[in-house]
Order: structure tokens, then sequence, then C-alpha cells
């Protein structure tokens, strides 16, 4: 039997587009990195992200951008003035993998995919944003000391973790000592240990308790 998946339409999507997964243009297409995430400004590349993937959303409508709203898109180019806002992994993936993104800085240069990495705060997501807000407060240490584990500081990342309704995720990276990152196949060579500092809900402990009896 045939699967045909039950897609839902999101709001504002013209029924007459015919989408593709991933852009098909030859053409660079360029966006700037704000320090939240990746503008698309020029109209003609916000058309084509997001008709072929549905990449981003409008800076002013938070949803389908407004230029994609219009009967006539060629009628409207220069009468809508919305960019296209790219969440970091959507531009990270449209930049490396799919090599149809540029990514500049405000100042216009050009950023490497380095460089993108180094600008970008790690953040650990449950099922990925579209469900979730970030389910974990992550803290990355490379040193040996781990000092992040001493009993002061353990202390402070629990009062983070009840202030703001998360829990810490320690993550301690070996690297051996010759090791350079030369390209994203390197962190095969990397040892990662994690821990978590959960919140100690008192009422859903006393539940659980309860049921057991």
């Amino acid at each position: 039997m045939f699967f045909s998946p039950n897609i839902k339409s999101k709001k504002g999507v013209n029924a007459k587009w015919h989408t593709t997964p991933f852009p098909t243009t030859e053409k660079e297409l360029i966006g700037i990195f704000t320090g939240v995430s990746v503008e698309v400004c020029e109209n003609a590349d916000i058309i084509e992200l997001y008709t072929n993937g549905n990449y981003g959303k409008g800076t002013k409508s938070r949803s389908t951008p407004q230029i994609m709203r219009s009967e006539s898109v060629a009628q409207n180019l220069e009468r809508i003035e919305e960019t296209l806002a790219l969440c970091l992994e959507e531009a990270f993936f449209l930049s490396y993998y799919l090599k149809v993104l540029r990514i500049n800085n405000i100042q216009g240069e050009r950023l490497e995919w380095f460089e993108m990495l180094q600008e970008c705060e790690a953040i650990n997501r449950k099922k990925g944003p579209r469900f979730y807000h970030a389910s974990f407060a992550v803290l990355i240490s490379c040193n040996e000391g781990c000092a992040h584990l001493v009993a002061k500081n353990i202390k402070g990342l629990q009062r983070i973790a009840e202030t703001s309704d998360k829990d810490i995720l320690l993550l301690d990276v070996n690297k051996p000592s010759d090791f350079q990152m030369g390209s994203l196949e390197n962190i095969s060579r990397l040892a990662i240990s994690e821990s978590v500092i959960r919140r100690f809900n008192y009422s859903a402990f006393v539940q659980n308790k309860a049921q057991k009896q």
C-alpha cells in the first residue's frame, strides 16, 4: 500500500506552491549572522529558501514571510520590507552541507565553518526546537581539573537549575594531545563524558512514592 503522510499546512501557505525539500538554485544565497539567528535580506533569496524547504520565519510576521502571502510575488518585491530569520541549525545545514548559503558577519565578511561554531552558543534540545524550548543549560569544560565539580560550583549550578526551570548538563571533553580541529570529521577523536544535575521535584517524588505503595 502506498504511504501517504498526513501533512498539516503552515499558516499563510499557498496551496499552489510546488515545493522541494532543498533549494535548487545555482546562485549563492546570502545571510547575515546577527548573534541570535541568520537573517536573509534579499527578496529573491527569501523566496528561494521558503519555497524550497520552508526554511526560516519572517521577522515581522513570525511565520510565513509576507512576501510569500501575495498572489503575485513579483509585483510586491519592492513594497514588502521583511527579512527571513533562519535558526542556527538551519543556517549551518544550508551553508556547510548544501553549500547554497553564504553567511556573513555584520561587517559583511564571510564566516567559515569553524568561525560559525565559535560564534554560536551550544544548546541541547529535546526532539528539536520545533517541539520544546531548551531542556538543558549546558556547561562545557576542556580542562582536566573539572572546576565545575567543586562543591561550591555545584551549588551555584543547582541554583541556576531552580530559577531557570532547567536541568544542568555537564560535558567534559577529553582530546588527544595532538588534536587539531581541521575538519568536522576530527570530532570522532574526542571523548566526551556527560553528567546531569537534575532539579528535585518534591511533589513528583511524593506522588511516585505513593503510586508504588
